[in-house]
């Protein structure tokens, strides 16, 4: 089993839908655990990977999530950068200071 859609489909179907998603609200509180612990720029190589590992976790479950829901992943890259340019143009106009 090479193909790595083929991997994340069988691995949420062995743990169920319920399941993982479970896992990914543990994994989003680890990810941001980790990044609580940097407590700052510039950070020691140890707590940099330690972000690392936990964003590839978090990752991992959304591909999960996008391909058992056969989502398009160009759709949702689409929708992240409307998003950010979204927010670039909230801060510019001061939305966010009020």
């Amino acid at each position: 089993m090479n193909n790595l859609r083929e991997k994340l489909i069988k691995i949420i179907s062995h743990f169920g839908l319920k399941n993982q998603t479970k896992k990914l609200a543990e994994e989003v509180y680890e990810l941001q655990e980790a990044i609580s612990d940097a407590k700052g720029y510039p950070i020691d190589p140890i707590c940099k990977e330690h972000i690392a590992e936990e964003i590839a976790d978090v990752c991992v479950l959304l591909n999960q999530f996008i391909e058992y829901f056969a989502l398009d992943g160009y759709h949702i890259d689409e929708l992240i950068d409307k998003k950010v340019d979204r927010t670039i143009d909230r801060i510019k106009e001061g939305y966010y200071d009020r």
